[in-house]
């Protein structure tokens, strides 16, 4: 799965059953409500839906998890600004419309990038000149919003990825050779942004990767700084 990292957070928020979940640099466990010797080990049992968060509205997203539910499954994978999907062709794998058309990002005015409503929209082009990634874009962290709501209100788990890893660093040291965030700043800021608007939810389990191989490109600080 690409995975570098993983981060578990929390706070009092979203479902009151939910437990907090924390890490202690080998295991994930349940917060005890008492004392932390209680902490009981949580198991991971994750359904992947990169795509997830931007695609489905709030009663598929219901149907989807009391499904899930019964298979057994306890945690999601998702990506917060989605994962294009299809072909080889260059493309930028850590972008997509949502269900409504919307980008996570801005343009570099404040605008929205018009998009086609249409669930399988992967942007092609130079985006590196169409978005501004220190803008986000309201109405799609909104949406991204009611999903989580509905994730904590069927006791799931969300291991969000706050972006795929191409959008930091280039996949096989070229093969996709488009960044979203070029520098090490932007990715920050990105993700100060996902830390402040989500960091409190007690249903979120922070992930770093993406299918990233070396040699990357540009440097690996881009990614090692990021948060």
């Amino acid at each position: 799965l690409g995975l570098l990292a993983v981060l578990a957070t929390a706070s009092a928020a979203a479902a009151p059953a939910m437990r907090r979940l924390v890490a202690d640099g080998h295991w994930l466990k349940l917060q005890s409500p008492d004392t932390p010797t209680d902490d009981e080990p949580f198991v991971y049992r994750g359904d992947t839906a990169w795509n997830f968060l931007l695609r489905a509205n709030a009663t598929e997203a219901a149907e989807y998890f009391e499904q899930r539910r019964r298979q057994g499954f306890n945690v999601v994978q998702a990506v917060a600004t989605g994962m294009g999907m299809g072909g080889f062709e260059p493309m930028e794998w850590g972008l997509q419309a949502d269900r409504n058309g919307e980008f996570a990002w801005l343009d570099h005015d404040g605008q929205r990038v018009p998009s086609p409503p249409m669930i399988n929209h992967s942007f092609h082009g130079n985006a590196t000149l169409t978005f501004d990634v220190t803008k986000h874009n309201p109405a799609f962290w909104a949406h991204i919003d009611e999903i989580l709501d509905v994730a904590a209100a069927h006791g799931f788990y969300v291991a969000l990825w706050a972006t795929w890893g191409s959008s930091f660093i280039s996949k096989g040291g070229g093969q996709y050779s488009f960044h979203l965030f070029s520098e090490p700043e932007q990715g920050y800021a990105h993700g100060r942004f996902i830390g402040r608007r989500v960091g409190a939810r007690p249903n979120l389990i922070f992930v770093l990767g993406g299918d990233i191989a070396l040699p990357v490109d540009p440097a690996p600080q881009v990614c090692s700084e990021a948060p």
